[in-house]
């Protein structure tokens, strides 16, 4: 993520699935892993899924440039895996840890560190502790 202080701001976005995996051998992976075959045990066309992603993508984009991140609010803390979880947040050259919160009204991640404080943040890599 780049941006400017109340400027424009650039956001990349990525994601992994895994969608027919069922009877590869992947032991060597080294953490667990799931595919949209073994969930929900039907075969999958990769195009038509990709296809399906680009698509919601592109619609909810359009939402958000035109009325922002409030009509996104409910869904995220309906599917927020972070929140109430113990994190840490990787900012490059620091790391900070605490509790997730959720996120806020402007969509900044609230960390509360052991003293209850606070802080909001706008990018960083948060992984669970």
């Amino acid at each position: 993520l780049m941006a400017e202080a109340n400027g424009n701001c650039t956001a990349i976005i990525s994601m992994g699935l895994n969608i027919n995996m069922k009877g590869c051998d992947l032991k060597s992976v080294g953490q667990p892993w799931t595919s949209l075959e073994h969930v929900l045990e039907e075969k999958f066309d990769r195009n038509i899924v990709v296809a399906r992603i680009i698509h919601s993508l592109l619609t909810g984009m359009a939402v958000f440039h035109e009325k922002g991140i409030a009509p996104f609010l409910s869904a995220w803390k309906r599917y927020d895996l972070l929140e109430n979880q113990k994190i840490s947040i990787n900012r490059g050259k620091e790391v900070r840890s605490g509790i997730a919160r959720g996120i806020n009204e402007r969509g900044y991640l609230q960390l509360e560190d052991d003293a209850g404080t606070v802080e909001l943040f706008s990018y960083g890599d948060a992984t669970l502790s």
